[in-house]
């Protein structure tokens, strides 16, 4: 599929909570290269879908995480099945210029490599993370947009929804 809800609910008064993993694509790679655990780490391939999440709540629409388009990195990874973040977005109704919240978990090109397609949405990611983003010269100074307030920094948690706590 495009994409699966995996929640809704309705949170009175609140609109109704969708929660949406969008797979970019899926790898197949050795469980060595999966699983820290030692007791998971088998002879055998684990398939790994390349994921990232969009939350809607009313007139809220949070990204969790950017994925990547890199055709680079695709192949790099083995990556098949790959679907454009923006072409996911838009079986669900969005683009890039409808998303208004966009949260970064961490600073690895899998995962904030589209931040340019969300001009629109203001960011917010933790204040390590963003140190990450800035030095490692993946294409995050091309926004870097802290002094006029897009990026939200923060050190331990964030509420971006009143029932949405990171």
């Amino acid at each position: 599929f495009l994409a699966v809800l995996i929640f809704t609910c309705q949170v009175s008064p609140s609109p109704s909570l969708e929660i949406y993993a969008l797979r970019l694509g899926q790898s197949d790679f050795s469980s060595k290269n999966v699983y820290a655990d030692l007791k998971f780490q088998q002879k055998n391939e684990v398939k790994f879908a390349w994921l990232v999440y969009l939350i809607r709540q009313g007139n809220k629409k949070i990204l969790v995480d950017t994925g990547f388009e890199s055709p680079h990195l695709r192949q790099k990874w083995n990556i098949h099945s790959y679907q454009g973040l923006s072409d996911l977005l838009a079986a669900l109704g969005e683009e890039p210029a409808s998303i208004t919240h966009v949260l970064l978990t961490h600073g690895h090109r899998d995962h904030a490599g589209n931040i340019e397609l969300f001009k629109n949405a203001r960011f917010f990611v933790q204040r390590l993370e963003y140190k990450t983003l800035l030095k490692k010269g993946w294409g995050w100074k091309k926004i870097d947009t802290v002094g006029r307030g897009l990026f939200s920094l923060f050190d331990k948690e964030l509420f971006i929804l009143p029932n949405l706590k990171i």
